[in-house]
């Protein structure tokens, strides 16, 4: 896995490709009406690994949602969420699945953050198989404190704010 930052490699990890620039215009619209506009901060590449298959020798449908998972991980390492007091939860996820993955194909995430509400944001995730559209996903996290809803912490606002506008987005909520 080769997470990058703004096109750049961030930590220590080496080998990271480049982001590749794919646009999305995202407001609160539905998964299905959002159109390319603007980049991905954030990329992660994976390798398909054989329990991810389903009998018929394609990436199981549900498998999906981890890899976006693993994306959306690596999108909040770069932002350097602070945890402490709090913690995220996935309460809404919707994919549009565009082409079944096979084991031997170069998987890429491309994770950011579109909109930010009071307690919960919006990210959306591409899944690429050799360069090609496999699925998207939009998935609302929710930002809890002590087990319960709580306000997105300004400061991470403005760190997912800051990532975003590295590569020309404006996110939803965080206008300035």
């Amino acid at each position: 896995m080769h997470p990058t930052l703004a096109g750049r490699p961030y930590q220590s990890i080496t080998g990271g490709a480049y982001c590749r620039r794919i646009d999305f215009a995202v407001g609160d619209t539905p998964l299905d009406t959002i159109t390319p506009m603007s980049g991905f901060p954030v990329k992660t590449s994976l390798e398909v690994r054989f329990r991810d298959l389903d009998p018929l020798g394609h990436v199981n449908n549900a498998v999906y949602l981890s890899y976006a998972e693993l994306g959306r991980r690596h999108y909040f390492r770069a932002v350097e969420v602070d945890f402490d007091g709090g913690s995220m939860v996935l309460a809404r996820a919707e994919v549009d699945f565009s082409r079944p993955i096979l084991i031997d194909e170069r998987v890429e995430v491309f994770s950011r953050v579109v909109s930010v509400g009071n307690t919960s944001l919006k990210n959306l995730c591409e899944i690429r198989a050799d360069g090609e559209l496999a699925a998207r996903l939009l998935g609302v996290v929710v930002w809890l404190e002590g087990g319960r809803p709580a306000r997105v912490p300004d400061v991470l606002r403005e760190r997912i704010r800051r990532l975003e506008a590295a590569v020309g987005n404006v996110v939803a909520g965080l206008e300035l």
